[in-house]
């Protein structure tokens, strides 16, 4: 609820209908921005993960071979952090900017995808000349 009311005027009921509107506003923009950072994140879990179908996609010869992808992603990592804190942007976007505590907590989405994603293709990679069930359902 702190994420909520930070920086809002709202201290009246709900017969002031102006005033409302205007918190509910405000909630809504930050929730905005707090879920489109959290996709921005997930999408580095996918970027990461979906690099290889069988191989394990985290080890440093991988990260390093195509350094244009990791540019890529600190750049769409600026973009994100631009449409949540200039004025002019944000207001196009319509998110609020949100405190920078709140901004990292979509982070635990990267090594729990990556986990799982390590884990399915450790288990394809175990039974690899027999093309189990997991294979064939998740490899396309």
């Amino acid at each position: 609820m702190n994420l909520c009311l930070v920086n809002t005027e709202y201290s009246g009921s709900c017969a002031d209908t102006q005033q409302w509107y205007e918190f509910r506003k405000v909630v809504l923009q930050r929730a905005q921005a707090a879920y489109f950072l959290h996709i921005v994140w997930s999408q580095f879990g996918n970027i990461l993960c979906r690099r290889t179908q069988v191989n394990s996609g985290i080890s440093w010869e991988r990260m390093n071979a195509n350094p244009y992808l990791l540019l890529g992603m600190v750049f769409s990592f600026f973009v994100a952090i631009a449409v949540v804190y200039l004025p002019g942007l944000n207001t196009i976007c319509q998110v609020d900017p949100i405190s920078t505590k709140y901004m990292f907590t979509g982070v635990w989405v990267l090594p729990v995808y990556i986990a799982i994603e390590e884990l399915r293709k450790y288990f394809i990679r175990r039974d690899l000349p027999r093309h189990n069930w997991l294979y064939r359902l998740t490899v396309y």
